[in-house]
């Protein structure tokens, strides 16, 4: 998945959540929507999916087929019949292609710079002003240390420039309180300390870590920013909840006035410490005063609301999987591959890391993906390109030791991203965008008759489709089957039949077995340009 890819299916999975969470947020447990919030930013960073059927995507696949299948006007083939099967841009090439596709990039990575750096002083000033703090050393303290320590050491300090508590630190963590504190005041106390216990039990500050890393990544998508602000407010209604539950629900009313007395004061940015009360006052004390024991039913709700949003907006549309995609092989019948090794120019070793492009799952990956597979592949291995793609597939001469899975997989599948990536290189230069296609010649030959009778052909299939939506498997199966049906006609017709047929003919029974073979996602047409047609008599 492209970054863009991710940051949308992100964006409808944070809508979805931030719906449910109005709706929600005071029916089911706090830990509900942290759990949602972690899923999201998993969707977010992770460039892959697992499919799935119950997916969203899957029940708007058919929609998008649709969109994708919606025909353009096509432009006109210009280039010569010995360069389309061949075509294909030099590394350097390619390398200036990617510069020139990448000014998003580098949009992207000075943003992505930017937001970091913002983050990064916000801290670096604030850790300056922790470091003016002093240690808290009563009796009260003393004792909720010994009794709360972990295997990571904590420490109480106390500030002046800080009006509400706040944790900070991951290994040592501190707990840095204001020197207003009412030191007698144990009851509030008990209930600070237990909150920001709470967060560094939880190792909150890694997970708000997290979220500033998602948003860095995604500052240009505004959802991220819904979820950073969303997820923050949950992580302190969650350890809100935590401490209800700790002291008791007869707690509620008190531990609200301990926040109440504890004004919000926004002093700057803080990224990556926890406070008690640095979220909106107003819904921290109506979440807390409506806390209720934990049922079964509720949990059980809580669990079931997390796996049908996951199901629902954290997968892919469901994909045939390979064994589903039929791609018959498209040159079983072509004898220009029956030469031996001795005429190809690729390595054995450039071979088999081009082969190594056929993963188990390449047939459900994406055109635009797997083409871009390819292109990082030639850039890697400019001489392999050279040898094997220009010359070797172009010319269908392929080493002896291939299998004919292996032979189709170059042939078809490589050949015709290859194509693809060519176009993309040359649009760059200011070429038209046109519709790629693969050139075939099928000869036949009959010395049985005096004079000896033949019939020559060469064709081109030129097939239309968004390569963000169709698959490499959905490609290969329709050029492949319009392939075969030709080489069926071809090769099944009688030789007196087809010497008959006028060019025309030929070309209408090639059209016809294009559109026979074209699907909504997939339009295949023959190429005027490409096509040869030429047949001896087997009569005067």
């Amino acid at each position: 998945m492209s970054l863009l890819q991710m940051s949308f299916a992100g964006a409808v999975m944070i809508l979805a959540i931030t719906i449910i969470r109005a709706l929600a947020i005071s029916l089911l447990p706090k830990k509900t929507f942290l759990a949602l919030w972690g899923i999201a930013v998993a969707r977010l960073l992770l460039p892959f999916s697992l499919p799935s059927m119950f997916s969203i995507y899957s029940l708007i696949s058919n929609q998008t087929s649709g969109i994708a299948a919606t025909k353009v006007p096509q432009i006109d083939k210009v280039l010569p019949i010995d360069t389309i099967g061949q075509m294909a841009a030099m590394p350097g090439d390619i390398g200036s292609t990617t510069s020139t596709v990448s000014i998003w990039g580098t949009v992207w990575a000075a943003g992505t710079l930017i937001c970091a750096m913002v983050f990064a002083i916000a801290y670096w000033k604030c850790r300056q002003e922790f470091q003016t703090s002093l240690p808290v050393k009563n009796d009260f303290i003393k004792s909720w240390l010994d009794t709360h320590q972990q295997k990571r050491p904590i420490s109480i300090r106390q500030s002046s420039r800080f009006s509400a508590p706040l944790t900070y630190g991951v290994f040592r963590p501190v707990i840095l309180l204001p020197t207003s504190t009412d030191w007698e005041d144990t009851t509030a106390l008990q209930y600070v300390l237990a909150h920001e216990y709470v967060h560094i039990r939880r190792f909150d500050s890694i997970a708000k870590l997290v979220l500033i890393a998602v948003l860095c990544v995604h500052w240009f998508n505004p959802f991220a920013w819904v979820m950073y602000i969303l997820a923050n407010w949950d992580i302190e209604l969650s350890c809100d909840e935590a401490v209800v539950r700790l002291f008791g629900e007869t707690t509620k009313a008190d531990y609200a006035r301990v926040l109440i007395s504890m004004e919000e004061t926004r002093s700057g940015l803080n990224p990556l410490s926890s406070n008690f009360s640095k979220t909106a006052i107003e819904e921290r004390i109506t979440a807390i005063m409506k806390i209720k024991k934990s049922s079964v039913l509720s949990l059980a709700l809580a669990l079931a609301l997390v796996v049908c949003v996951t199901t629902a907006f954290a997968t892919s549309a469901a994909t045939k999987n390979n064994n589903s995609i039929s791609v018959p092989s498209i040159i079983h019948r072509d004898d220009a591959t029956n030469k031996t090794s001795e005429s190809a120019l690729g390595a054995e070793d450039g071979y088999q890391s081009l082969l190594a492009l056929k993963s188990a799952d390449y047939l459900n990956q994406t055109v635009a993906d797997f083409d871009k597979v390819l292109l990082d592949w030639g850039n890697q291995h400019p001489e392999e390109h050279e040898d094997i793609i220009q010359n070797d597939i172009a010319a269908y001469c392929f080493p002896a030791h291939l299998t004919a899975e292996e032979k189709n997989f170059l042939a078809l599948t490589i050949r015709a991203s290859n194509i693809e990536n060519a176009i993309l290189v040359k649009s760059s230069y200011g070429s038209p965008v046109i519709d790629p296609d693969l050139s075939f010649e099928l000869a036949r030959e009959s010395q049985e008759t005096d004079p000896p009778t033949w019939a020559s052909l060469m064709y081109g299939v030129s097939y239309h489709l968004d390569p963000q939506v169709v698959t490499v498997g959905e490609r290969d199966a329709a050029l492949a089957n319009a392939i075969n049906d030709i080489q069926s006609f071809w090769y099944d017709t009688d030789l007196e039949t087809l010497a008959e047929m006028t060019s025309d003919e030929v070309f209408s029974k090639l059209n016809a077995i294009a559109d026979n073979n074209s699907t909504n996602a997939i339009q295949l047409s023959m190429v005027t340009n490409y096509y040869i047609f030429q047949a001896s008599p087997m009569f005067d």
